[in-house]
């Protein structure tokens, strides 16, 4: 599973805390680093082909890396609908 959550300190909390539960379930998880600080802003800038560069670089997600997340449940809109519209001919679901 592939964690992308605001690179402030809050989001990198939260991914943290994420990446934590899911590996007690038994789940790989990667971390999304974006260089934009605000996922909103990154979708609003890059293209969907930046953003599977960035799935490519992801690293295991380690309980140290203090990476953290605090919306794992709540599906990601923006005024554009940006991550929708690029998920969903990608595979995947929000």
């Amino acid at each position: 599973m592939y964690l992308c959550f605001d690179s402030d300190p809050v989001g990198k909390n939260g991914a943290t805390q994420a990446a934590e539960q899911l590996q007690k379930k038994g789940i790989t998880v990667y971390t999304v680093e974006l260089p934009d600080k605000d996922i909103t802003i990154y979708f609003n800038r890059h293209t969907p082909e930046e953003f599977e560069q960035l799935l490519k670089a992801a690293n295991p997600a380690s309980v140290s890396s203090q990476i953290r997340c605090t919306s794992v449940n709540k599906p990601y809109t923006s005024r554009k609908n940006t991550v929708s519209r690029w998920a969903t001919p990608h595979g995947t679901t929000r």
